[in-house]
């Protein structure tokens, strides 16, 4: 695991090397513990990305649309708990049609968790299995620079999108 000071973290692995158990492990002793070393509350957000987009067909590319969801996930989940949803307030949050900019509406929501002693704790699993899944039709050239093209784009665009200028580290 690589722990950066803006408290993002990734987990790199080989398939099957146990980094889904760790992660629900994780999420259980998040959902245990009551606050942190620093008095937040932590809200933990598990997102199986092969359960969620393999659904769809072919390759799925994170863009705006996954960031919407994540949005809608995070305020499902704290206005699902009666003990987030009470601390939270989360009346002024939510995604502004006219900025079609889903990144500003995450970097709001957080800054005001904050504000409310709120962090959130997001999981996304399974983004290897997913493009395992396609990697049968990779024997063809044409497929193969597809599925690499979206890896690419799926995990350096994630790591970006969750990287310091974007805002979403805080």
């Amino acid at each position: 695991m690589l722990f950066r000071s803006n408290r993002i973290s990734y987990l790199i692995g080989d398939v099957g090397e146990g980094k889904s158990i760790l992660a629900c492990k994780l999420v259980k002793d998040v959902i245990k513990a009551t606050v942190d070393e620093q008095g937040y509350i932590i809200v933990p957000i598990y997102i199986d990305f092969e359960s969620k987009y393999l659904s769809r067909h072919g390759l799925y590319q994170i863009d705006d649309s996954f960031f919407i969801d994540l949005f809608k996930e995070i305020t499902r989940i704290i206005k699902g708990n009666p003990k987030f949803s009470r601390i939270a307030e989360l009346d002024n949050c939510y995604l502004n049609p006219q900025s079609r900019d889903p990144i500003y509406c995450l970097q709001h929501l957080f800054r005001h968790l904050s504000t409310r002693l709120i962090r959130v704790f997001i999981i996304i699993d399974n983004i290897d299995r997913y493009h395992f899944f396609f990697s049968r039709y990779s024997f063809f050239p044409k497929y193969q620079n597809e599925q690499n093209k979206s890896i690419y784009n799926n995990i350096v665009g994630l790591i970006n999108s969750f990287a310091e200028n974007t805002g979403l580290h805080k």
